[in-house]
This record gives structure tokens, sequence and C-alpha cells, in this order.
């Protein structure tokens, strides 16, 4: 059976490549639009960002509108997949592969990520979603890490110097972000003067703190992409528990040569 052909079976048949549109691509490297400031040179905030949630992946292409800067597939994954994946964590010696792989090869991904091949599931799902986002942003090359974190990777909340970022977390506890409209971004970073999220003011209340789930594929449109400058979305690892596990997968614009 093709990986296409499993990973519609995985997820439910609602993963069909064609229903994605192809549009046209925003570059990683146009320069995105300067953010106004007022007359106290403090950043103006001067556009609303909103969030789509979709059962289908025809949500991806709404990563387009110019206001949505998170844009979410909110699938469930099945018994076969989640189990499988429940073995990927188990197994010894892995923890994270970092690679770049030419649009031609995402087909082929157990050859070049060790050991994915004995997961006939888990890699062809993860083929299907590298094609969906090279076909919606038209790439010749994506950035892929595959990883299983017993930690917090990133603690605490940022944004990505990136123009969009896919991101699916197959089993454990899934990325938290702040709603645009809920957070005071000169708090980010060095703005929060050594104090934590909690503390700064970064955020009125932890109720701001919204959390995908696991097996939610999202697109999370960065401080690079063309003219969203100073309006990145938000977010952070979640706290894993001692004992857990999670077994996230992320995809970046690259390039290559191939």
């Amino acid at each position: 059976m093709r990986s296409v052909d499993i990973a519609e079976n995985v997820a439910g048949g609602a993963a069909v490549p064609g229903l994605l549109p192809r549009v046209t691509p925003v570059g990683a490297g146009v320069s995105p639009a300067v953010v106004p400031h007022n007359d106290g040179g403090q950043p103006v905030q001067s556009v609303s960002r909103r969030t789509v949630f979709t059962p289908t992946p025809d949500a991806f292409a709404d990563i387009y509108e110019e206001d949505v800067h998170l844009s979410v597939w909110q699938r469930q994954l099945s018994p076969a997949l989640t189990a499988e994946c429940e073995a990927f964590l188990d197994q010894k010696g892995f923890n994270s592969h970092r690679l770049v792989v030419p649009a031609a090869k995402i087909q082929n991904l157990g050859d070049v990520i060790p050991g994915l091949d004995a997961f006939p599931n888990l890699c062809a799902d993860i083929e299907l979603l590298a094609d969906m986002f090279t076909c919606l942003f038209d790439l010749n090359a994506i950035g892929i890490r595959l990883s299983v974190l017993s930690d917090t990777m990133c603690p605490r909340f940022h944004v990505d110097r990136v123009p969009c970022r896919l991101i699916t977390t197959y089993s454990g506890v899934a990325t938290e972000w702040l709603p645009h409209d809920q957070l005071d971004r000169s708090k980010l970073g060095a703005g929060g003067g050594g104090l934590s999220d909690a503390e700064s003011g970064l955020y009125p209340s932890t109720q701001s703190i919204q959390s995908l789930a696991a097996g939610e594929v999202a697109l999370l449109k960065g401080e690079l992409w063309a003219g969203n400058e100073g309006a990145g979305l938000v977010h952070r690892s979640p706290a894993v528990a001692p004992g857990s596990q999670r077994l996230i997968l992320t995809f970046d614009f690259a390039s290559s040569d191939d």
C-alpha cells in the first residue's frame, strides 16, 4: 500500500492532498512590513490576529489570510497510529533528528530518518504532512525535526523568527499559546525584566493560556511572514510531567539544490 493510502486510513480519510489549493507562496526572504510606532516610539498594534480551527486540512489555506496567525486542523489520530507512536517512544536510543529533505524525496523518509521505516503508519503520516506543507507553500525542500522529549524544550513564551512553522504532537501534552488580544508583547524575552512569564505581566491570568491537543496539526505564522512582524504567534512548550514523554514533529521552510 502506498504511504499516502496508509496515511489517509490512519487519519480517518480526511487527509487528501488534493483538497489543498496551490497558492502563491510567501517567500522566506521577503522583508516584512514595518510596524508603525506612536510618538513615544512604542509599536502600535494596528492589526488584529485570529485563529482558525477546522476538522479538515482545508484549514491550512486559511494561513494566507492576513489576520490569521494560527490555523489548526483538528484531527484525531487512529488507534493504529496512536499505538505505533507509543511504540516509537518505547524504543531506546532515539532522541531527535533534524534534516533538510528535498521535496522530491519526502515520500522516502523511512530511508533518511533512522528507524522510522519500522513504523509504517507514522512514517506515512509524516510523509503526507510533508507533501501537504510543500504543496501549500510551493517549496522545493523542507526542514524536518522529529523529537522525543522528556523535559520542556522552550518553557518561555516566545515568537519564531520564521515565515511559518508546522507543528504536531503525536503523543503527550501539546503546544501552548496566547491569543493576540490577551498579551503584552513588550514583556516577551528581555522585556520581562528577569521575571517569569506569569510574574512579568505578559498575560493577565493563566486562563489566557490556550493549548493544542495531541494529533492536531497547526500552522504557526512567525515574525518573518511578510507583513506579520510584531504579530507572530506567541507560544511555548508545555511542562512535561516526570516520567512522561512527548513525540513532536515540526516543519520549516528550506531550500535545496537537489
